[in-house]
């Protein structure tokens, strides 16, 4: 689960939640503090989530970068009832 807020299309508050297990355990703090300020576009998330990836290498089973990018872009979609 993941809950953002953004403002003038910067990603301003993220948070994520849920039953999966992360290696290192900070991993989603971590990528919460990387994500702020970055602008809500899907190339730009990707290059973050990807430099973390690269960076500190984590291990959490069956998520991807892609993955933790389209839960953000889920999250600040707003649908209107039709």
């Amino acid at each position: 689960r993941c809950v953002a807020r953004v403002r003038s299309d910067i990603l301003d508050d993220v948070g994520f939640s849920g039953d999966f297990s992360a290696r290192p355990a900070t991993m989603p703090e971590e990528l919460v503090v990387r994500l702020h300020g970055v602008t809500l576009a899907e190339p730009a998330l990707l290059a973050v989530v990807e430099a973390y990836y690269d960076s500190v290498h984590p291990e959490i089973p069956g998520v991807t970068p892609a993955d933790w990018v389209a839960a953000v872009l889920r999250a600040t979609t707003t649908e209107v009832p039709a």
